[in-house]
């Protein structure tokens, strides 16, 4: 979603040619719409994006993909840790022992295997770093309301 003031302003696209170690990307085009839904915005994918880019340490809340390659699995989890944040990470591959080993090493409060949908009523909703600390929803979210107490009994005696 964005406010209609923001659509005033130029947009970088495609037509762009990036500079030297700046990433290209794809999107947001503008296109005629109804009033109401120009108040959506595509999504917009950037490629060729290095480790050092400005997107990759900044939390983005909206339709954006940052694509990174990598050789090896122990590279592609060093570089999806190596942020301050950590509310979602996803995962897309055809091996589920890869997508297990992988996902107990990503430091993520959710992950969604081969899924960009995450959010569940039944799943607990939250991060880890900088990006939250508890959880909401499901039945772990009800734990930050309620006192739990133990009561020792004797037996047989």
């Amino acid at each position: 979603m964005s406010a209609p003031h923001r659509h005033r302003r130029p947009q970088q696209g495609p037509r762009h040619r990036p500079r030297r170690g700046q990433a290209r990307s794809h999107g947001p085009h503008r296109r005629r719409t109804p009033r109401r839904a120009r108040l959506l915005l595509p999504a917009h994918r950037a490629h060729d994006v290095s480790a050092d880019s400005a997107i990759i340490d900044t939390e983005v809340f909206g339709p954006v993909a940052a694509i990174l390659t990598f050789e090896t699995e122990d590279e592609a989890v060093t570089a999806a840790n190596d942020t301050e944040f950590g509310l979602a990470s996803y995962l897309f591959t055809q091996n589920l022992d890869r997508a297990l080993r992988v996902s107990e090493r990503l430091e993520s409060g959710m992950i969604g295997l081969n899924t960009g949908l995450v959010s569940n009523p039944a799943a607990p909703f939250g991060g880890v770093k900088q990006s939250g600390l508890g959880r909401e929803g499901g039945r772990v979210g009800i734990d930050e309301f309620l006192e739990y107490k133990y009561i020792a009994v004797p037996v047989g005696a």
